[in-house]
This record gives structure tokens, sequence and C-alpha cells, in this order.
């Protein structure tokens, strides 16, 4: 019997209601009840307008549409701590740190994220989900002197990865987090900042956070101390955990988002559940005496009216209505005088059955019963009607449907398809369905209640009229057959169409009667004619096609003095329709199709080289010629350019294997693969570097090069991935910066900064120290050189452990003073030769020294022999 029971629960209830003199508003909700056998239900989810979203503890996940019964399920094999929705997208975050973006309603994985760093964290305890989908909050369970507290993290999915980090080491300190929740893409967290279990009931913060891709910023804190909360449609609805000591009763607040500025205040009983519903605050609260009371409150926080409501209840809303889950019942109330309006009777597995986990979205409400049952509503607004017509088993398409309400009103018209189904979206209610079609006997009218979807069918009896057969033959103008031509027969208020064969006929089964016969095709003019069909006939259409006016204006890209811009323009078949040169358009009268554009120069190119022409058109195309140039080597011209921007340089032949490095996070690049079939330029400096970012114009332009790739190795351990970013965002370099963690500049023996390394097929073949424009900038300031020298006396004088220092300055100086007196800055050429070290120079080092690495900078470490790499460079088109 209970089984029957519970399997009865699943049929739509409609229960219209009037108590007293008032008439009560007709409900129509379609419910559906469940028992998950042999898991715990742990997560719940509504999902608008008539899902659900359940999760197990066995980590299954469900998907079901209440209104349909559609129903998906995917496994996950971990327990969850968060289940959010974002527009048509479910954020599942598990406790073990990972996160899945699943696209509903099939559950497909999109992308997958985990939160968790190793180190001191040991999982996830709690999580949300912004408003946009794109920003995940968790707390985090770590590891601090031997006990756990939290770290609260807000993580982007798009960049993946961290943009916030609070906990026992920030300055401003954290060690325990409550609750983590999203109100669009403001966070709202309940923390606590001292390291104290007595604190947590007076001296919690809630606290309101900005989100966004430039960062996370704190808007507004309140201490509440520990607080069961609400948060959503721009407020925040708490209650303090810990009761007045004198009057036994709870505070209650209600704080305005995002400023936490506080609305009201009001002393109750302890709540169940509490929430804000169409701007209005709702409290589910203990009282004295037993049972519960649903209080409904000003925004000011002072009572307006109230509900009694028996123990083991909590609430939700659906739709406008007030949603009350007892164990025997779904109750709904009018929220504007607490009249029940629907009841859907619960019939629970077990006395301790009580509901909780209330979740309501809209036009969805969910609640669990005990561990495995759970309670779903949908409010039905809509409702699909599918009317099929049919004769003799067949369906009968262009029949006419006409739905009316029980006044008889006309609420909606419709034509049947060719499978003859007519659909119709309704408000739920009672109506009447007319069906009518010309040669059949129209039948009564048919009365329908509609609770749900759906589908009815009309039989119609055909009635029995003389007919004949006509055949369609269409042509075109060379008297060839035109396939997939649109016939249309339409006479006596009825319209028949079909389309051509490969033979161009259409053959139709008409009443006998007057008809007129109409013709369209792609690329011919239509064609009609009227015809009176007293038996089987043929008729043949000849259709003609289109010509349009066409004119082709020449223009030059650019004035190089050939005189050869004559073009010549075909048809689809390669007809030539006519030749045109700037000054001297052709004019000619086309068809409509697909026409090319050839230039008769074999040096010319032209644009557009074709066009369509559907109507009648001036087409301008524009030629451009250019004389055969000797191809340059791009290899020749990267090592040339550098050449003139460095102030040392070498032609090198150093075989080379190259290393993979790490980027600015900790990912592995192999600098091969950035090398394959390119001409590879290696920047080899560090931020503090002032000298490097002279040479920063250079590598932009190398950078802009066709098959020229531009790397930058920072040989500073200070240079962070907070540093390099901003290092870059201040430059503008859109080429890779990465960190010489294999040590490459020690293999090149490179001492002196900026130092920039050619690399092509498995060799380094050049080597270019310092930048000219650094001097040039200098020389102009010769107040420089004794600045310089004051400062060098100083530093020689006072600490020599700064003596990488004083190197800088002394090289400075005495290359400026060589630069004062008109000196020039010595050019290697080493053609074909492989010294294996870098350059050297009698006036000293100019550039900046990285000291940070010790002594190792000067060691000279064997290069590796570079096997021959397969990749080229195509020559002709670098440029």
């Amino acid at each position: 019997m209970k089984t029957r029971r519970l399997a009865a629960l699943f049929l739509l209830l409609i229960i219209p209601l009037s108590l007293g003199a008032t008439a009560q508003p007709t409900v129509f909700v379609k419910n559906d009840v469940g028992v998950l056998r042999g898991a715990r239900i742990t997560l719940v989810k509504a999902v608008p307008p008539s899902s659900i979203l359940l999760y197990l503890n066995n980590g299954t996940l469900i998907y079901k549409d209440v209104r349909s019964g559609a129903r998906y399920t995917r496994d996950f094999k971990s327990l969850a701590v968060a289940l959010e929705v974002r527009d048509g997208v479910a954020y599942l975050v598990l406790e073990n740190g990972g996160v899945y973006k699943l696209s509903l309603p099939h559950l497909k994985v999109e992308g997958i994220f985990s939160l968790l760093q190793g180190g001191d964290e040991v999982g996830v305890s709690l999580a949300s989900v912004s408003g946009d989908g794109r920003f995940v909050a968790a707390s985090l369970k770590i590891r601090y002197k031997d006990i756990t507290v939290n770290r609260l993290i807000v993580y982007d999915t798009e960049e993946r990865k961290r943009i916030f980090i609070r906990d026992p080491y920030s300055p401003e300190k954290l060690f325990k987090v409550f609750s983590v929740d999203f109100a669009g893409n403001y966070l709202v967290v309940e923390d606590l900042d001292t390291l104290c279990e007595l604190c947590e009931l007076t001296d919690n913060y809630i606290e309101v956070y900005t989100v966004s891709p430039q960062g996370v910023e704190k808007v507004s804190a309140y201490r509440t101390g520990l607080t069961l909360k609400f948060v959503g449609g721009g407020y925040v609805l708490a209650q303090r955990v810990q009761k007045d000591s004198l009057t036994g009763l709870y505070e209650t607040y209600l704080f305005l988002l995002p400023e936490l500025k506080l609305l009201g205040k009001a002393e109750m009983g302890q709540a169940k559940s509490l929430f804000v519903f169409m701007d209005k605050p709702y409290v589910l609260a203990r009282e004295k005496s037993g049972g519960y009371r649903l209080v409904r409150l000003t925004k000011y926080m002072r009572p307006a009216s109230s509900l009694k409501l028996p123990l083991r209840t909590d609430i939700g809303f659906l739709g406008r209505y007030l949603v009350v889950y007892t164990i025997t019942s779904a109750l709904l109330y009018d929220p504007d005088n607490f009249r029940e309006v629907y009841k859907l009777p619960v019939n629970v597995l077990a006395p301790d059955y009580i509901p909780s986990l209330v979740d309501s979205k809209d036009t969805v409400s969910l609640a669990r019963y005990g561990p495995n049952m759970y309670v779903a509503l949908t409010m039905l607004r809509q409702v699909k009607l599918e009317v099929k017509v049919v004769a003799d088993n067949r369906p009968i398409a262009d029949a006419s449907v006409t739905v009316m309400n029980t006044e008889g009103s006309i609420v909606a018209t419709g034509k049947t398809g060719a499978d003859g189904v007519a659909s119709f979206t309704l408000k739920p209610g009672e109506y009447r369905v007319q069906v009518s079609k010309e040669g059949f006997t129209e039948p009564p009218p048919l009365t329908i209640l509609l609770r749900s979807d759906k589908k009815i069918t009309v039989t119609l009896s055909e009635k029995r009229i003389p007919t004949a057969l006509l055949k369609v033959y269409v042509d075109s103008q060379k008297g060839k057959p035109v396939a997939n031509a649109i016939v249309k027969v339409t006479g006596e208020g009825m319209e028949y169409s079909g389309v051509t064969g490969r033979e161009g006929s259409a053959v139709f089964k008409l009443p006998v009667g007057k008809y007129v016969v109409s013709v369209t095709a792609p690329g011919f003019l239509p064609a009609e004619k009227t015809i009176f069909l007293r038996k089987d006939a043929t008729l043949k259409l000849v259709l003609r096609q289109p010509t349009y006016t066409l004119q082709v204006n020449v223009a030059a890209a650019e004035k190089r003095g050939d005189a050869n811009l004559t073009v010549k323009v075909l048809d689809a078949n390669g007809t030539l329709v006519g030749t045109a040169s700037p000054g001297h358009p052709l004019s000619a009268t086309v068809k409509r199709g697909v026409y090319k554009v050839l230039a008769t120069s074999p040096s010319c190119t032209v644009k557009p080289n074709t066009f369509i022409v559907n109507s009648n058109s001036t087409i301008t195309v524009t030629v451009s010629c250019k004389a055969p140039k000797a191809p340059t080597s791009l290899l020749a011209y990267v090592t040339e350019f550098l050449a003139n921007e460095t102030l040392k340089n070498s032609r090198t032949n150093i075989p080379l294997t190259l290393p993979t490095v790490e980027a600015p996070n900790g990912t592995p690049v192999s600098l091969a693969d950035l090398a394959r079939g390119k001409v590879l330029v290696i920047e080899f400096f560090y931020t503090k570097c002032t000298g490097c970012r002279y040479l920063l114009p250079a590598l932009k332009k190398l950078a802009a090069t066709k098959n020229v790739q531009v790397v930058s190795l920072t040989v500073s351990p200070a240079d962070t991935e907070i540093v390099i970013d901003a290092y870059r965002r201040e430059h503008g370099i859109a080429w890779p910066i990465l960190r010489d963690t294999a040590a490459l500049y020690q293999r090149l023996n490179i001492t002196n900064y900026p130092t920039v390394a050619v690399y092509y097929s498995g060799k380094i073949v050049f080597i270019g120290v310092g930048s000219k424009r650094e001097v040039e900038e200098l020389a102009k300031k010769p107040e420089a050189v004794l600045r310089l020298i004051s400062m060098a006396r100083e530093v020689l004088g006072s600490d020599m452990r700064r003596l990488p220092e004083i190197l800088i300055l002394v090289g400075l100086v005495v290359f400026l003073a060589s630069a004062s007196r008109g000196g020039k800055v010595a050019k290697q050429e080493d053609e074909g030769e492989d010294k294996g070290v870098l350059l050297y120079t009698d006036i000293g080092d100019i550039h900046s020294v990285d000291s940070s690495y010790g002594s190792d900078l000067d060691e000279a470490l064997p290069v590796e022999e570079a096997p021959e790499e397969t990749g080229e460079i195509e020559e002709e088109d670098w440029w």
C-alpha cells in the first residue's frame, strides 16, 4: 500500500481552494517525491525552470527534470562541499580540492580545476561560486603549529590561478572560516582572526569583499559573533547563535550589501531557517510554548505578520508563494495573508524523516526528508499542447487548429505541419479545441483540461470529391529541365507545393477546379499560369534567367610606373566577358553568377579576384604590381640589425643543445620547441638592469618579424613571477620572459647585461653585448660622468663588500670618459672562429652585472654538441 501511495505522489496535483467568501488562486504544481536506496543525500540544488540536482555520499551527482522526468547521472567517487548553478552550468567542488564545471542537463564535463597546491593544504571545507561563474572562493584546511585552521582563497577559473590568499601568515590574519557565500560578485565571509575557540561566539566578523579580474578588496566588516545567516537579494539576514543571557532571545540583524549597513535588528526566538523573499525578511523561529512561528518582518526588522507552525518543519518558496515542508505535507501559502492555497500530502518512510536542506529558486523548490528521500515542486506557468490531425491513420498537413477558453474566446490558432501536428504553449487550464480542413468533415470541439504537457489526436473524415492528376514540367530557355524548382498550386482556399526532380517535373493530385500554378527557382525569373483542371493534364512552364548591368573599374594599388594594369573578367565557365584598365572600365550585360578577375601581367595581383552578381552592380578592383626582388637572408638581417644596436658583437659558431627552462610560474618551457624552424634571439637580462631597457625597442622590432622568435631569460633569483609580470606590463613586452634555471648564461660565459645571442640550426651564430641607445643617451649628459666618479669614490672609501656595484660604476665612468673624448667602441668580428667565450674589452664593462649568483658567473663551462635541426625558414616571405 505504501508503494502505491508513493507512486501516486508523482501525479500532477491541481487544488483550487476557496476559504470563506475570498476567492483563492488556482495553483498548478508538478511534484516529484523520490527515495534513493542505499545512499544518503548530502547536497541539493534547485535549477530553474523545473529541474533539481542531488549529490549523494557515494559520489553520485543526479540531474532530474521534475516536469519531464528526464534524468542524468555522473559518478565522482568523492565527498562534495559545494554545488552551485550559474547560467545553465553546474559547479561541483569536492573535498579533495577538485572543481568540476558541468553543462546541464547532460552533466558533460566542460572544465576541471584544482584548488589545492600541496604543502600544508589538506582539503576543502567550504566553497562558493561567483555570480558570473568565473571565481571560486574556498576555505581550505591547513596545518598550522600542529593544529588544523583555515586558509581563505579566491581562484580565477579563466586565468587558472589564485588571486587572493588570507591565512595565519597574512598581514591581516585569519584562523577559521565559518561561511563563504557569493552575492553576485560580492564575497561574504564569516571568519575569526584569533586562535581562540571560546571567541567564536563573540568575536566572529562578517566581511564583504569585491571580486574582479583586477583582484579582491575588502569593502566592509561587522563583528557579530557566530551566526546563522542568509545571503541574497542584496541583503545579509543573520542571527547570533549565542542567546542573550537576560532575555533568552537571539539578536537578529538585517544588513544591506555591500556596505553591511545595518537596516535594523530584533530579538527573536532561535531560528531554524531565515531568508529574504520578495524584498522582505522571513524567519522560522522556535517558540517557548513549543513549535515554530514563521515571522515576516519589515526592512527595519519590525514584525509584520506571522504563522504558527508545528515542529519538524522547514520553509522555502515557489513562485510568489511560501512553501512549508512538514513530515505530513508540503503546503503553499500566500505571503500577503498567510492563507493556504495548495497542499501536497507526503508519506515519510520513518517518523525521524524531518525536512531539511531546503533550496528554492523561482519556479522550483526542493527539500530533503531524512537521509535519502526528497520532495520537489515546480510551478507550471506554461504547458505544451500538441494536436495531431489524422485521416485514415495518415497525418493531415495544413489543417486549421483553433484553441478557445471556456468562455469561447480564441486564445491560439495554428496549422498542422507535414507530420500532422500543431503545437501550442498555453497557461494551465480548461480549453476547447476545434479542427477543420477543406475537403474533410469538421468534428465537434474537443474539451480538455491542461494540467501538464499533453498530446491529443483528432481524426477527420475525408469528403469524397472528384480529383485529377496535374503533371508540371519546368524547362529553361535552352530547353533543359530545371531541377529543385518550387512549384505551388493555389486554388479554392487551398495551396499545394512540390519540388521538381532531376527530370524537371512535379506531380499533384488535385480536386477538379480552377488553379494558379507558380514556379520559382534560384537564378531564374518566376513564372505563373492559370488553368482549369477537369481531368488529368500536363503543363509546361519555361523559366528565363534575369540579366544585370555590370561595371568593373580598375584602380592601381600604388604608383610604380607599370603601364600594364589591364584585367580580364571571366564568367564561371571561363568565358571572357571583357577587359578593363584604369580609366577604361568594363560595362557589360551579364547573368547572375560568380565572376573571376585576372591580371594580364604575371607580376600583378588583383583584389578582389572573384565577385558575385545578383543585381545591377559596380565593382572596383585594385591591381598591385611589383618587380621581383632578390631574396634576402633572414639570418643575415637579424645579425646585421643586432650588430647596429649593440656596443660589442661577434659572429660565432658555437654548437649548443638548447635546454629546458622555466616560466615565471614554474612551468617547464623547451627552448628547442620555440626555436624550431625560426631564428631564435635570446636576451640575457634581469629586471633591475637599467641598460637592458635601452635594448627593448630593437627586440620589439625583431619580435614583430616573421619567423623570428625572441625570448628573454632573467638570470636573477630576485625576479619572481610578480616582478616579471610587472616588468612585462610596464614595457609592453609580448614575447616570452623565462627564468634561466638551466644556467645557460654560465655555459656561454655571460657576465655583462644585456647580452643577446642569436641561435640558428644548432649553433650560436652571433653574440652582442650592451645597447648603443644607452651610450647615446648618457653621452648627452656630461654631468653624469662627474656624478658617477663621485659615487665610485664614496663606495671605494666606505665598503669594499660592495665590489660588484663598484665595478659597475667604474666601468660606466671609464666608458663615459672615453665617449666624451670622442672615442668609439670597437666591434669585434670573429668570422668562422669559435672561441667558446663571450666578448671582452679594454675599456671596462659598462652594463649592470648581476652579483646575486656570486663568483659562478665567471666560470666558463663546456658547451654541448647540438644535433642538426630540421626546421627551415621560408626565405621569400619572412619580411
